[in-house]
């Protein structure tokens, strides 16, 4: 590629690097930790990594009021430990921030490549939209910025969607290795990623039959050899994997990825009470939750302590068991209007309170009472919108206004794409891992969520913006 070809590009990557700069220079001071969603939940392994020699999310020391040492299983490690390379350098300093927010920025920039990339697999100009699209789409660059493990769960998963659509394109051993390697790094990132990893086979054999059909001839031996590229995947990715659950059998006693599932249906639970029903405080639904657990520890003699220690490892299958069947008690209605929030809340929420939180503006006790009063629907988002202040009402609006234009033109694009069959394989790739991660969160949907799925739904936008019938 010829220099000329190359200027537009690192023309974008310099600008984005000065807004970036600009953004963390208006920042509250450590800002990346106090703005960042569950950010202890990595940094205290990380500090401990370094400090003690292992993962824990309570080391020796840390809470004054108890020395107990809490196991490090509510989460996948490869996110603690990119933090705990920079904690090893600079300890919890300013710079640390300074260093962590530029290295999840520049992963942010390498997956804008990578999704250019895969760009170019369906269309062959256009490109650099994509690149614009993917690392100033407000969500992902404000995310960026905080300690949460998105930026880089989206690197490995959209790094693994290249090497999917590399394979449905030519099939060897190359793209099929890289395919578990970074397949196992997203669930090793979160435990969400285990999902995709499941799901990954699937997705392998569908795209590869469907290119096979429309752009090539199937032939058996053909199939055969896919075949042996899926199980290869599978067992590799799935043997690093089972590095992680085994290492929690080994000194916890329980072959998991992590013990969150009790605590991630109990969300999925109460927030299904709070968006079906509609007529329910936070208050009132806390207590229904928790008397339906404490009757079910009560039936089989467990210990009402796992109501506060919800992650601990030896709660996580009591919580689970507890209200797994509560679902099938709520009517088809409840599930209808929850599903509905959440559907709308993932694919159209802009995220506007992340960087309100980061650059230090008020407004945090509005969602507050937002989240704990009864959730009537469009009232209460209207509600909430007017009581903004001027400076959390323009960052709303601008990060709503390209959430919601960005999905009228991906559909836009996406059925425009519908009209080549050669695109047909790689759609169903885009497609499949959407549908993935929308059934994963359930009624949990939130812009946070749909970080991961930006790149894929900037790509979809970018078609919708060029219209064109073909390559």
């Amino acid at each position: 590629m010829t220099i000329n070809k190359k200027y537009p590009e690192l023309l974008i990557i310099s600008i984005f690097l000065i807004l970036n700069i600009v953004i963390y220079s208006l920042s509250l001071d450590g800002g990346p930790l106090v703005a960042g969603a569950d950010s202890g939940q990595y940094l205290r392994p990380a500090k401990s990594l370094i400090d003690y020699g292992y993962l824990s999310m309570n080391p020796p020391g840390f809470n004054p009021s108890t020395d107990e040492i809490k196991p490090f299983t509510v989460g996948t490690p490869i996110y603690s430990y990119f933090l705990a390379f920079f904690y090893y350098f600079f300890g919890q300093s300013e710079i640390f921030y300074k260093f962590v927010v530029f290295g999840q920025c520049l992963l942010l920039v390498m997956t804008g490549l990578i999704s250019k990339k895969i760009f170019n697999f369906l269309y062959s100009k256009g490109g650099n939209l994509v690149l614009i699209l993917v690392i100033f789409n407000p969500n992902s660059l404000t995310t960026a910025h905080l300690i949460q493990s998105e930026t880089i769960f989206t690197f490995f998963l959209v790094s693994s969607m290249y090497f999917l659509f590399s394979f449905t394109k030519n099939q060897n051993y190359f793209n099929s290795l890289m395919i578990s390697i970074l397949v196992a790094c997203t669930a090793l990132t979160r435990p969400a990623g285990l999902y995709f990893a499941y799901s990954v086979p699937l997705i392998m054999l569908c795209a590869s039959i469907c290119s096979q059909l429309f752009i090539k001839k199937l032939s058996k031996r053909t199939f055969l050899e896919l075949l042996k590229h899926i199980f290869l995947v599978f067992f590799l990715s799935s043997s690093i994997i089972s590095i992680w659950q085994l290492r929690n059998l080994v000194h916890f006693g329980d072959f998991v990825l992590s013990t969150n599932s009790g605590a991630y249906l109990r969300d999925n639970y109460q927030t299904l009470l709070h968006r079906g029903r509609g007529n329910l405080s936070q208050t009132e639904i806390i207590e229904i939750t928790n008397k339906k657990q404490l009757e079910y520890f009560h039936r089989k003699n467990i210990s009402s302590e796992c109501l506060n220690t919800d992650r601990n490892i030896l709660c996580n299958k009591p919580i689970f068991d507890a209200l797994k069947n509560e679902f099938f008690k709520e009517s088809w209605l409840v599930h209808s209007k929850a599903f509905i929030h959440s559907w709308a809340v993932l694919y159209f929420s802009g995220g506007a309170s992340n960087l309100r939180n980061y650059l230090g503006i008020e407004g945090n006790e509005l969602l507050v009472n937002f989240q704990e009063k009864p959730f009537t629907g469009f009232d209460s988002i209207f509600t909430l919108v007017h009581k903004m202040n001027p400076e959390y009402f323009l960052i709303f609006v601008f990060f709503s206004s390209f959430a919601v234009l960005s999905r009228i033109l991906g559909v836009m694009g996406l059925f425009n794409a519908f009209k080549n069959k050669e695109n047909w394989p790689y759609l169903f790739i885009f497609l499949f891992v959407l549908l993935i991660f929308t059934a994963m969160y359930l009624y949990l949907g939130q812009s946070r969520f749909r970080v991961p799925l930006e790149p894929i739904l900037m790509i979809l936008t970018a078609m919708g913006i060029i219209i064109r019938n073909d390559k």
